[in-house]
């Protein structure tokens, strides 16, 4: 009898250590947040209301490149006057396009992260249900160089936990663009921030 009451505690110890989660996943945040129904409608949402300033922008950088062209062009063939002149409505009209560049980078980048930190609260929330339902220890993020440096495809969740995300989700009407990103407008612009998400919690 001693020697059955002593194997309890290693036998319960056992069946803890049995109920205990082991499986270990990952998920691309930013591209589940950019693949579910929703994220795709409020992105193709966002391309199309910055359109519009990427065009007025774009004019006006084809617009100093114009008149940059036209100085080196005929610089000889201009009185000192002309040429003096030229040179202060190139630099006037481009810090004017480097400020408005400056404001729409900013403004763009913050609505995007806001839209994106939205949807990922509430795509984090059904990855916390995933994780758990299927016994889940840790959850690695994989945007921007995580650190898992080398993982099996098997253990990837991010399309399980979109497509449950949009099963759950209320119906999103079809997206206004097919792509997500919104594209500066060339050589006045560099390419904005990806959106960001916070690290994958363990739960």
């Amino acid at each position: 009898m001693k020697k059955i009451a002593l194997a309890l505690p290693a036998l319960m110890a056992g069946a803890a250590l049995a109920q205990t989660p082991a499986k270990v996943g990952v998920i691309d945040a930013e591209a589940a947040i950019v693949s579910t129904k929703e994220g795709q409608k409020a992105f193709g949402e966002l391309q199309a209301k910055y359109s519009a300033r990427e065009a007025e922008l774009k004019k006006k950088d084809d617009e100093v490149a114009g008149l940059k062209a036209q100085l080196a062009k005929g610089s000889n063939a201009m009185s000192d006057e002309q040429r003096n002149k030229l040179m202060r409505e190139i630099d006037s009209k481009g810090k004017t396009l480097s400020r408005e560049v400056q404001d729409y980078q900013e403004e763009r980048q913050q609505e995007m992260q806001k839209v994106g930190q939205d949807i990922w609260e509430r795509v984090r929330a059904v990855m916390d249900k995933y994780a758990k339902d299927n016994g889940f220890a840790v959850v690695f993020n994989l945007t921007q160089g995580g650190p898992v440096v080398w993982r099996a495809d098997a253990i990837d969740i991010t399309e399980a936990v979109v497509a449950l995300y949009n099963k759950s989700a209320p119906a999103a009407s079809a997206p206004a663009a097919s792509s997500p990103a919104v594209s500066p407008p060339p050589s006045t612009t560099k390419p904005s921030t990806p959106v960001t998400s916070p690290a994958v919690k363990k739960k």
